[in-house]
């Protein structure tokens, strides 16, 4: 029987609420998770099957008295808030979305290599290494750069355009040459905070006065 989602999952028979399994399928960048059986846990990007009425989801959650985690082969569907998706991580990365291909990917995104076994982890590995903070995945490639204007992370796809799955691992979405999957390092963008002083003998100078004209 083929799944309604078809993310990771994972089982915990005594401990299982609603919101680690929120929580669970948020940090690895899916849209969806649903609750089965009371303790199990599905992420997907989509929702692969119908409604059904909300009264066969009868079973309580494990871990959390009061609430309900699905029912027999019926699974409670959750979409993850705004909220909950501006701060998905995946590790030590933040998901920041699915974006179009820039333009002038050299100029957008210096650094790039070829990744036969391509899995979120080795992108951002790779980048942090080189001091990028951005790792953009594109099926078998990652790329590295900063926010600029040439790829501002402004207008979001939808994430079915990127839900192409990494060839390393079958449950995590590695974007395609033309729909990029984007997370932040932990690298700091220090592009802006270098300062420079003046020497310690410089006199100083003072504006007397500055009015049109003044010269």
């Amino acid at each position: 029987q083929s799944r309604a989602l078809r993310g990771v999952s994972f089982f915990d028979y005594k401990k299982m609420t609603i919101f680690r399994c929120q929580d669970n399928c948020a940090e690895r960048g899916y849209l969806y998770a649903g609750l089965e059986f009371g303790a199990e846990c599905y992420c997907g990007h989509k929702i692969q099957a119908t409604n059904v009425s909300e009264a066969e989801c009868d079973m309580e959650c494990k871990g959390e008295r009061g609430s309900v985690c699905g029912g027999a082969n019926r699974l409670s569907v959750y979409r993850l808030q705004l909220a909950q998706e501006s701060a998905r991580r995946y590790g030590s990365a933040v998901f920041r979305g699915c974006f179009r291909r820039p333009d002038n990917l050299s100029l957008a995104l210096p650094v790039t290599a070829a990744m036969l076994n391509m899995s979120v982890d080795k992108c951002v590995d790779f980048c942090t290494e080189k001091e990028y903070p951005l790792a953009a995945l594109a099926g078998t490639a990652c790329h590295c750069g900063f926010p600029t204007t040439r790829f501002p992370l402004h207008d979001r796809e939808d994430e079915q355009l990127c839900a192409q799955k990494c060839s390393a691992e079958e449950f995590e979405s590695c974007g395609t040459p033309s729909y990029f999957i984007v997370y932040q390092t932990q690298v700091q963008d220090n592009r802006c905070m270098d300062r420079r002083f003046l020497p310690g003998k410089s006199k100083q100078l003072i504006a007397l006065a500055s009015f049109p004209g003044a010269g």
